[in-house]
């Protein structure tokens, strides 16, 4: 263990050990509880490394945008948070997202003298999302500078294009006829989604969120994108007052639970004729989430993209 002096740390990180299988489920529902960052690994090997550390040192490896999950009988799956992260909310995020199952054992620990930004930047990379869009980072030029270029730093809020469930979402926008269309992102974490509306011809977009931290990420991600006149952004329980069009094309990238619970809400701010995407969906979690909307919307065939689906359909 590396004893490290008169230093303020720099992150939290929360370790969970669960079951391989589960390796997708805690994957999402870590950063969708506000991590920055996640690491699956070998749990007998983690705890043969460090087991009881109280504080981990300068080559702890951290990585985001996990697809090819590992299939370890034991999995620790880390999530690393800002160290003025409020620990029990994030733990209640978390159990929300993995409901109905009861949540595993899990330790804080401290991380001090990482320097997640900079090692993010090995590895994030421009993402081609079909057609002219592309999801960037802000330091790194665009591969197409002239095509339609959404400028996103991986940051405080979940979403940044690598992940299969934003992935699946944009492959998707980017092929609908968004001129004069009314989007509504609901759950929009960086807003990556709602910005890629904005910039492919949507009229009025809606980003919800009730994390008030996704909400200051997606202002500062629209500034950014300079599309903050085309963006309103508010909290769930303010969108009645706006007083806003039902959407014509309403996006939900979340998790199958709060996508069942909010059949009721999204079907209702769809106007009628008007399209839905649904993300964020495991393959075995299907049937259940397919059955809150088909009675009110014509679903179409499931797209999957590593163990992950996207339900869209016609309201």
């Amino acid at each position: 263990m590396v004893e490290v002096a008169n230093e303020h740390p720099n992150w939290l990180q929360l370790s969970l050990s669960i079951r391989g299988a589960e390796g997708e489920l805690f994957e999402a529902a870590l950063l969708a509880a506000g991590a920055v960052s996640v690491t699956l690994s070998d749990a007998d090997t983690s705890a043969a490394a460090g087991a009881g550390m109280d504080v981990v040192d300068n080559g702890a490896h951290l990585q985001s945008g996990v697809n090819d999950l590992p299939l370890w009988d034991v999995v620790e799956a880390v999530g690393l948070f800002p160290f003025d992260s409020n620990k029990d909310l994030v733990l209640l995020q978390l159990c929300a997202h993995i409901s109905p199952q009861a949540p595993p054992p899990w330790r804080w620990s401290l991380v001090f003298g990482q320097a997640w930004e900079e090692t993010w930047k090995e590895h994030f990379q421009p993402i081609h999302c079909g057609g002219e869009l592309w999801v960037c980072p802000s330091w790194l030029a665009p591969p197409q500078p002239d095509a339609i270029n959404v400028i996103i730093d991986p940051g405080l809020a979940f979403g940044t294009g690598s992940h299969a469930t934003t992935s699946l979402c944009l492959r998707w926008l980017q092929q609908q006829t968004l001129s004069g269309a009314t989007v509504l992102d609901y759950g929009c974490g960086s807003g990556v989604l709602a910005i890629a509306a904005c910039l492919l011809g949507a009229a009025r977009v809606i980003a919800v969120d009730n994390d008030p931290r996704a909400l200051a990420v997606t202002r500062d991600n629209a500034e950014r994108n300079q599309v903050s006149n085309q963006l309103t952004v508010c909290e769930p329980e303010n969108l009645a007052a706006l007083a806003l069009p039902t959407a014509t094309i309403t996006l939900a990238n979340i998790l199958a639970n709060p996508l069942i619970e909010l059949a009721p809400t999204l079907l209702a701010l769809t106007s009628a004729g008007g399209k839905l995407c649904l993300s964020g969906i495991l393959s075995t979690q299907h049937n259940d989430v397919a059955a809150a909307y088909q009675d009110l919307c014509q679903l179409d065939p499931p797209e999957e993209q590593d163990g992950w689906l996207r339900l869209t359909g016609t309201v």
